[in-house]
Formats: C-alpha cells, structure tokens, sequence
C-alpha cells in the first residue's frame, strides 16, 4: 500500500529530517523493525507463516523508503534487504566528521535574524541548526539556544 502521508522525499540536504518522517511511517506501518534490525528472519522452513509475514514486513519496508527518496538516491536502494538500504542512506547522507561539526558550530554561532525575518523564523532556524548538531553527536545546551536567539545583532524593535 503506497504512503498516504506527505513529506518531502529524501535529496542530497534534507536527511535528517527525512529519517524522523521516515521512521514515524515504517513505524506506522508496523514494518520499522525489520529496518532498524530489532527483528530478524527468524528460523525455520521456508513455507512457514513466520517466515512470509517477515519476508512481506522486508518487502513493505522496502517500497515504503524506494518510493519516498527522489531518483539520484536510488543508487543507494538496490539491496532487498531494507535494513541494508537504512544503513546504506545512513553512511551516505551522515557525515558528522570533524570538518562538517565545526562548520555547523560555526553556522550555529554566526547566527543573526534578519530584517525580514519573524521571530518566530528565526528560533526554528536556531533549533534547526542545533537539532543538525545533535545529529551529529554535539550536545547543545539549553543555555547555549537562548544565547544564540537572545544575542542577534539585529533584534528587531518591539512595535
């Protein structure tokens, strides 16, 4: 059965947010432990039921993540296996090595609104980039949030 729900489909810069939507819908699904590894084939003839409701759980899994990635990310889909292709996702779009965190650091601390920019904008671009940092295994403290949004250069006026 093909995904009722909308979110954008996985490209070269929207990764991290693709796997919490992805996640939420194999898990909706009923199909995401095949995918993170928690179930595993299990033992037994071939013709056993446990055995086809896994092998459908793969399939499902599988068709769920082909069908929700745009066409230069198939490459990384060719496996059956959909824990595979997971992983395979993973180590492409997550480069967390020490140039990529200093980068982030660096985005984090430079951080400024804009002139046309809400406030409202401005906090979801803070925690966007703090939310990029812990996926990267860099802790952001609850100090370190209300320091980049209260210390903006460019604070607008209160009306």
């Amino acid at each position: 059965m093909p995904s009722d729900t909308r979110f954008d489909k996985l490209s070269d810069g929207n990764y991290h947010e693709w796997k919490i939507y992805m996640q939420a819908l194999l898990t909706h699904r009923g199909v995401f432990e095949v995918v993170n590894g928690t179930e595993t084939r299990p033992g037994g003839s071939n013709n056993h039921k446990k055995i086809h409701d896994f092998e459908r759980k793969q399939q499902e899994a599988r068709t769920e993540i082909i069908l929700n990635v745009t066409p230069p990310q198939l490459a990384h889909c060719r496996d059956a296996d959909p824990k595979t292709i997971w992983d395979n996702l993973q180590n492409v779009h997550c480069s967390c090595g020490r140039s990529t965190v200093i980068a982030l650091c660096r985005r984090f601390h430079r951080l400024r609104l804009e002139h046309s920019e809400t406030m409202s904008a401005y906090v979801a671009h803070v925690r966007h980039i703090a939310f990029l940092l812990e996926e990267a295994d860099v802790l952001i403290a609850d100090e370190d949030l209300i320091t980049a949004i209260t210390s903006s250069h460019t604070l607008k006026p209160s009306a």
